[in-house]
């Protein structure tokens, strides 16, 4: 008789929502880097901005073409901001979905360990039954042999 590990199907649905856990934590972790992507391009863009108006400056700029730069660079510090909290936001949304993977990790791993152990339990079993069989057959023999059949 072949081993059958009887929580088979649930060890099969905690793998499947362990690799679900895995995936979102991929999402989770590609939104973050996209943030910092975003934070650092708009960075880049305040620095250029800078120089830029600073170049300008050397050079005499009007009143209104200085505002109209002072309000791009306010508006751009306050994206700076936004973008700074969302990936605050989506840091801890990621460490949650990394704790979710370890747990279902952990789940995924018990079970496995039951499974092996209930192998092995059944391995011993069967050696049991073989040696039993075994020495049976052998008892039978040597009564054959010893009253000449």
């Amino acid at each position: 008789m072949g081993f059958r590990f009887r929580l088979q199907a649930l060890l099969k649905h905690r793998g499947f929502v362990l690799r679900e856990a895995q995936t979102a934590l991929g999402a989770a972790e590609h939104l973050k880097s996209a943030i910092r992507t975003q934070i650092e391009e708009t960075k880049e863009v305040i620095k250029s901005q800078c120089a830029q108006l600073e170049e300008e400056q050397h050079n005499g700029v009007g009143v209104k073409r200085y505002l109209d730069y002072k309000n791009y660079l306010t508006l751009l510090e306050q994206q700076l901001l936004e973008l700074e909290g969302q990936l605050a936001d989506a840091s801890a949304a990621a460490e949650e979905k990394r704790t979710a993977v370890i747990e279902r990790d952990k789940s995924v791993k018990l079970l496995e360990n039951l499974e092996d152990r209930a192998r092995e339990a059944h391995g011993h079993v069967q050696g049991r039954r073989e040696l039993k069989q075994a020495d049976e057959i052998s008892m039978a023999k040597g009564f054959r042999k010893r009253n000449g059949m």
